[in-house]
């Protein structure tokens, strides 16, 4: 009788090991199951994040290069105004602010002594900025150089006119507004930065 007690407790206690074996299995398996179904969840929203990311600075790119096509149209629309207006009076009296040569000479140059022979121009400084207005959203400031070259007047005959040619320069500051998909120009403003005893040979040699 005694060995049948003994035979039913051991049977006793192995069921109940089986049985936390299996429980603990379950568990185990509920656990491993939670885990990849939150490494998937982790997975998905970084490739989310990602996506988003991605589309934005797409985005901001497209929105960059068509804000500098725009721009670069109205700062090539200005230039082609200057040189058509300066190609009317190329062989005339330099135009210029002669009193701002002052800066430069103690004695400021006379005007009616310098005739233009030349010109060009090149963008210094482009800049594009957002601002909180809902018409202008953003603003553009551009730094444009502009060389003119002259020629003093000189005696006819004389040997070496090389003396008597300059270049005058002078920097355009523009401050543009963007509206309906274009640059309005809202302000601008110069300043002569200096006058030079020299210009390119390119513009001697139609002199010489």
């Amino acid at each position: 009788m005694k060995s049948k007690n003994a035979v039913f407790r051991i049977l006793s206690i192995l069921a109940c090991f089986l049985f936390v074996l299996m429980i603990n299995q379950s568990f185990c398996a509920e656990q491993n199951e939670s885990g990849d179904k939150n490494k998937t969840s982790e997975t998905e929203l970084e490739r989310a994040l990602n996506n988003y990311d991605a589309h934005k600075q797409e985005k901001e790119k497209e929105l960059a290069e068509k804000l500098n096509f725009y721009l670069g149209r109205a700062i090539e629309s200005w230039i082609d105004a200057a040189k058509h207006d300066k190609t009317s009076k190329l062989n005339t009296y330099l135009d210029i602010n002669w009193d701002e040569l002052e800066l430069f000479y103690t004695v400021p140059p006379i005007n009616h002594e310098y005739y233009l022979r030349g010109y060009k121009y090149s963008v210094l400084k482009t800049d594009i900025t957002k601002t909180d207005s809902l018409s202008s959203p953003y603003k553009a400031v551009v730094i444009i150089k502009e060389e003119l070259y002259a020629e003093k007047n000189h005696p006819a005959n004389i040997s070496d006119i090389n003396p008597y040619f300059y270049t005058v320069v002078t920097n355009y500051a523009l401050s543009l507004e963007y509206k309906n998909d274009s640059f309005i120009i809202a302000n601008s403003d110069k300043k002569i930065i200096s006058m030079d005893n020299d210009c390119p040979s390119e513009i001697k040699r139609l002199r010489i």
